[in-house]
């Protein structure tokens, strides 16, 4: 089956920013002998996120992390992949995120609470949150939690943005979400009934301040889901 005209400008966009995050990644030029500005955590983000796409081989969803990059397995759920990638790409940010007592890692509402907690102006432990979702850019993050807040089992979701948000005609803003999860969403790389790594498009509910109140997973027709919604841009921590 033909991908539709926006599936296959989507892929394009994206198959050009790689390729520019290719080479603009610090390693490649490095190698070159070229001296560049130390880049951004949110450019690291996505040289890390292009590495893993262009490696990944076998993936699903799951709650125990099984990474293996020569063979480029990823088994993970959300968290767990939020948390390898900025591991890689910024390990100060990832260290500020609290982690609740007998788990090993950041789950989806610490994400939430620690971009929540973040000033919107400066950015304070590796986190600056962005109010407006028109204001995100690739690289930053966007974590849900359940309300009520679950005690125990999936607690929310996070994904990293791949591209600007665009604007719908609606009032939706689409973005294209890159993330481990059960299911793909719309125009999804994932096959249908697979789970794991991959990126699709969702789209998100704004307020009168535009700050995201509410999403659509995969189909717009149905009705949102509304959930507390919050954004986080990766930053460096000064010493």
């Amino acid at each position: 089956m033909a991908m539709n005209s926006f599936v296959k400008k989507a892929f394009i966009q994206l198959f050009i920013s790689f390729l520019v995050l290719f080479y603009f990644c610090e390693p490649a030029l490095s190698k070159q002998g070229i001296s560049i500005e130390p880049q951004s955590p949110g450019s690291r983000i996505l040289c890390q996120a292009k590495q893993i796409l262009s490696s990944l081989k076998s993936t699903h969803y799951s709650h125990k992390t099984n990474v293996n990059e020569s063979s480029g397995s990823y088994i993970l759920d959300c968290s767990a992949f939020v948390c390898y990638i900025l591991g890689c790409a910024a390990p100060g940010s990832i260290a500020s995120v609290p982690v609740d007592p007998n788990h090993r890692q950041a789950q989806a509402k610490n994400f939430y609470d620690a971009f929540s907690n973040a000033p919107t102006v400066s950015a304070k432990d590796g986190w600056q949150r962005i109010i407006r979702l028109m204001d995100a850019e690739p690289g930053d993050l966007i974590a849900w939690r359940k309300d009520p807040v679950a005690q125990k089992g999936n607690t929310g979701h996070i994904v990293i943005v791949l591209e600007k948000p665009v604007e719908e005609k609606d009032g939706a803003i689409r973005i294209i979400a890159l993330d481990s999860s059960r299911s793909g969403h719309a125009q999804d790389t994932r096959r249908k009934g697979t789970s794991g790594v991959g990126f699709g498009v969702m789209w998100f509910r704004v307020d009168q301040a535009g700050a995201p109140i509410a999403l659509h997973w995969s189909n717009r027709e149905k009705k949102p889901i509304t959930v507390p919604i919050a954004i986080g841009r990766a930053m460096e921590i000064s010493h």
